[in-house]
């Protein structure tokens, strides 16, 4: 694995070479030009660099997005519509890395405790793909947030994906029992309420 100099090396020399945004640039440049700028994210993030993953999801972003304008704004329907030279192959590679950088920038903000940015975060990787890790960031994020019912839909969609995975089980848990304790103290207030 390269280290984080050699990656920015490699992203700064791809860049140079073809232009980020120069509209003659490839598809298949792009996609290295943003794989390299997941790998650097992932190994800030280990670094637990947050700031810096951010700033490299945020650039993988950005290059897929000139992907996305080279495909006439969006992904699907080109090769009828032939508005752009894309194999189905590069198409699910776009989306795979789109669905990457939206997830792990969930993660970060749910660290950074940027709760709304992380449900952002995570309903856009579900756009693209539906998997546990992003219905549980979200059911996060939800808890965080105060909203235990909607919680507690990603946490049972995120279960039902990865049965038998103890963190979004406990997760579940904390969130029934949260819910519960919330729907007896407004049970409580209303009966003291009607009471008077």
């Amino acid at each position: 694995m390269m280290s984080s100099q050699e990656l920015l090396e490699k992203a700064k020399e791809m860049g140079q070479e073809r232009g980020v945004a120069d509209p003659l640039s490839t598809t298949l440049d792009r996609i290295k030009l943003a794989t390299i700028y997941k790998e650097l994210g992932n190994e800030q993030y280990k670094l637990q660099s947050y700031t810096s993953a951010l700033f490299a999801y945020n650039r993988m972003e950005f290059i897929l997005k000139s992907v996305g304008q080279s495909l006439g704004g969006t992904l699907g329907l080109v090769a009828e519509q032939g508005q752009a030279d894309v194999t189905e192959e590069e198409e699910l590679e776009v989306k795979a890395l789109q669905y990457a950088q939206c997830a792990n920038r969930a993660q970060i903000y749910l660290i950074k405790k940027k709760w709304e940015k992380a449900e952002q975060a995570a309903t856009k990787a579900l756009t693209y793909k539906e998997t546990e890790r992003a219905y549980f960031r979200r059911g996060q994020a939800w808890m965080n947030m105060q909203n235990v019912e909607k919680a507690i839909e990603d946490f049972e969609k995120a279960l039902s994906l990865s049965p038998g995975d103890k963190a979004i089980a406990s997760q579940l848990e904390k969130a029934k029992a949260r819910d519960a304790a919330d729907r007896k103290k407004s049970d409580a207030k209303l009966r003291g309420f009607l009471s008077r």
